[in-house]
Order: C-alpha cells, then sequence, then structure tokens
C-alpha cells in the first residue's frame, strides 16, 4: 500500500472515494436533508478550499488504484475518513490512520489528542482505533415561533 498527501487537481479522485463509500455505506441511515447537508462539506470545491489551510488530506493506493482517504483538519481533527466498501475490514484503514498519525507526528505539531465527529455506524471502526466516546449524539434544537410540541410551552 501507497500513501500520498492530495495535491490540487486530485481532488475528484478523493470525492469519488468519499461518494462511493458514503453512498452504500452512510446515506441510508441519513435523511434527505442530511444528505445535502454532508455533501455541502464534501465536494471538490470546498476539499479545495479546506486544502488551502491547516488541513490535509491523505489517499491510500493499492496497486496504484486510489482506495481511501483520511482528511485531517486543523492538525487534530478527523474531518473525512473513507475506505471503498470492497476494501473495508482488510486493514487498509488503520493502515491509512496510523499512516495520518505519522505525518503527524513527523510534523510535531497540533495538541496530543485527535478527534472525530463519527457517523453512528462508524464508532466500532473508531474505538477500535483507540478513539473513547466523549459525548454521545450531537443534537441542536432551534424553537420555532407558532409551533408547539407536547408539553412545551407556547412561544409568543
Amino acid at each position: 500500500m501507497q500513501f500520498a498527501i492530495m495535491k490540487p487537481g486530485q481532488e475528484e479522485i478523493v470525492i469519488d472515494i468519499v461518494k462511493e463509500a458514503f453512498d452504500e455505506k452512510v446515506a441510508p441511515g441519513y435523511t434527505e436533508e442530511g444528505i445535502e447537508e454532508f455533501y455541502k462539506f464534501a465536494n471538490k470545491n470546498t476539499l479545495a478550499e479546506r486544502s488551502k489551510t491547516n488541513t490535509f488530506t491523505l489517499i491510500a493506493y493499492q496497486e496504484q488504484k486510489a482506495i481511501g482517504i483520511i482528511e485531517i483538519k486543523e492538525f487534530c481533527h478527523v474531518s473525512m475518513f473513507f475506505v471503498k466498501p470492497e476494501h473495508q475490514k482488510k486493514g487498509f484503514g488503520k493502515a491509512l490512520f496510523n499512516e495520518a498519525l505519522s505525518i503527524l507526528s513527523a510534523k510535531k505539531i497540533g495538541p496530543s489528542t485527535l478527534t472525530v465527529n463519527s457517523s453512528l455506524n462508524a464508532v466500532t471502526s473508531y474505538e477500535r482505533l483507540g478513539f473513547k466516546i466523549k459525548a454521545k449524539e450531537q443534537c441542536w434544537t432551534k424553537p420555532l415561533r407558532g409551533r408547539q410540541a407536547p408539553g412545551d410551552s407556547v412561544y409568543p
């Protein structure tokens, strides 16, 4: 397996892997709005913009074909981590993750903790990589004027 940091012009390679893995393994558990929101973040234009900041994307290759990606934001947060479905559960994701850790260690920058906001179906994979759950699902709410849920007070 070989690894390379994404260069300008390789965004489509990355997004193709993300799209294949997300659409097959993650999207079935999301609402239509959730899928749309994900693709606002995961597209070649936003990926190109993020790569201009303190973010890097590492691509894994097997037999000269791209099979996985990991994006590390601000040298401390896993913002995307996908392996093509046919290559999952074969150790490729772990190897990709370990290579990203090696890059972070070699740079000697960033905090001592790496964070991730995981989809529910990836929680056990992150636990196998050594992550510990710090909080359950994050859910933000916003009261809507003129609407009432059972037991709620009415907003004027």
